[in-house]
């Protein structure tokens, strides 16, 4: 039986920030949606800091198969990047008559 993978809690913390701040779910095989998501890593991150923050392709599968409730919340959250910045008032005017 092969070795379960280990993620750290810094890889961890890492991880669920990045794949919040995901502005892309492929599906909902765990597979596909590592892969593309580890892609999109390697285009955010160096070679080296990718390794790091994910312990590779195998990292980022075990991060997403481990955690489903993450997966599943997250495709209701709006990455910061997307998110429109509102220009609305808190308070509506106040009418006065002069």
């Amino acid at each position: 039986m092969a070795k379960e993978m280990e993620l750290s809690v810094d890889q961890l913390s890492s991880l669920l920030r990045l794949y919040l701040d995901w502005p892309k779910h492929v599906s909902d095989q765990p597979d596909n949606e590592a892969n593309e998501f580890h892609f999109w890593l390697s285009e955010q991150l160096d070679e080296e800091a990718l390794e790091d923050v994910t312990g590779g392709l195998d990292g980022t599968k075990h991060f997403i198969r481990t955690n489903p409730e993450v997966v599943a919340a997250s495709k209701y959250i709006e990455s910061l990047e997307r998110q429109e910045v509102s220009n609305e008032r808190e308070e509506a005017r106040v009418h006065i008559n002069t």
